[in-house]
């Protein structure tokens, strides 16, 4: 499926003021220059297809086959890896992830796209109406994952990686808007392998699973003060995003000495979850700034809808207090109990 056909559920609205997010679509985007890591990263989703608490489901025969033959160029491929996607149409893939323990689900769509296309238009520009498109599909996302390679971080890459990131906070800044956006954006380093070995995942141990992924992402921030480039883009992110994490990952994970296929893909789908959390979150803000607008009484009754969506035990409580204040606190300057 590309980027010019209809998104079936993109103009449904949401049942009562967000009340069924489960049912929905969020919107996410990847943003990364050429040979960043997005079209393997892409691949590894098929090749992941479940971990020890997230299983993924591909929505439609066009997702499957797309992923399917990228995945099937890291035995095939030239070195390796999957081909790049060349300056074609973009390609829309559309998933499902389920949260096991908590039993949750986010219905995602994505794109894959050529790295030359997060440039800025050179005169005569031949891509032109595919680089709107890029850019439309940016602007519309709930949640951008900016993709960076251990490889581009180098001296001479500084300023090229600055004005990238400079131009995707300008298309997702709304008019007149200055300062902080209102877009959650999630720094990925890719190829996170080839900077040394990275930590075996016990997925039979919880303790140690974690122990494992808390040490690459110290490892991972230790790199960043190490790198001026990419030290750089954090700081321009977590500035000016409403909300920003760091994600080391990579598509071949600890096989990169071997490079024995299939591979064993490291912390893939650990952005994905933020991402869709992340838009989750929009939502909800956005519902709670329209329950401020309403009587009191719908406005209790929207948010406790809220309540009944699966999420953290540390949300869940956030979403009690918030129900008491509303209760018993003030909602624009009127007594909640005033209006009943």
């Amino acid at each position: 499926m590309h980027l010019d056909e209809p998104l079936d559920a993109a103009s449904v609205p949401l049942d009562e003021l967000y009340g069924a997010l489960s049912s929905t679509i969020r919107r996410v985007s990847v943003f990364g220059p050429h040979r960043s890591g997005k079209t393997s990263w892409f691949a590894s989703l098929y090749g992941i297809a479940a971990d020890h608490s997230v299983a993924i489901r591909f929505d439609g025969s066009s997702t499957l086959e797309y992923l399917k033959q990228l995945w099937g160029e890291y035995k095939t491929g030239r070195g390796g890896f999957p081909s790049g996607t060349g300056k074609s149409i973009p390609t829309r893939i559309s998933f499902t992830l389920r949260e096991k323990q908590v039993r949750r689900e986010w219905r995602m769509t994505m794109i894959d796209y050529a790295g030359e296309l997060v440039h800025e238009s050179p005169p005569g520009d031949k891509l032109g109406f595919l680089r709107e498109r890029v850019d439309r599909w940016m602007k519309q996302a709930e949640a951008i994952l900016v993709f960076l390679d251990v490889f581009g971080g180098q001296p001479e890459d500084i300023l090229t990686r600055r004005d990238e990131v400079f131009r995707l906070l300008e298309l997702c800044r709304d008019p007149g808007e200055k300062g902080r956006i209102n877009k959650p954006l999630g720094l990925v380093i890719t190829k996170w392998d080839c900077l040394g070995p990275i930590s075996e995942i016990h997925d039979e141990d919880e303790t140690k699973r974690c122990e494992a992924y808390t040490h690459e992402a110290r490892r991972a921030r230790d790199y960043l003060a190490k790198t001026p480039t990419f030290r750089r883009i954090h700081d321009l992110l977590e500035t000016y995003a409403s909300s920003y994490e760091l994600f080391p990952v990579s598509s071949v994970g600890f096989n990169r000495q071997a490079m024995t296929f299939p591979t064993q893909p490291f912390n893939i789908l650990r952005p994905l979850l933020w991402a869709a959390e992340q838009a989750d979150l929009g939502r909800l803000e956005a519902a709670r700034d329209e329950a401020t607008q309403l009587p009191a009484r719908r406005a209790i009754r929207v948010y406790e809808r809220f309540c009944e969506i699966p999420t953290s035990r540390p949300a869940q409580c956030r979403r009690k207090r918030r129900i008491n204040s509303l209760k018993f606190g003030t909602i624009s300057g009127v007594r909640a109990g005033a209006s009943f």
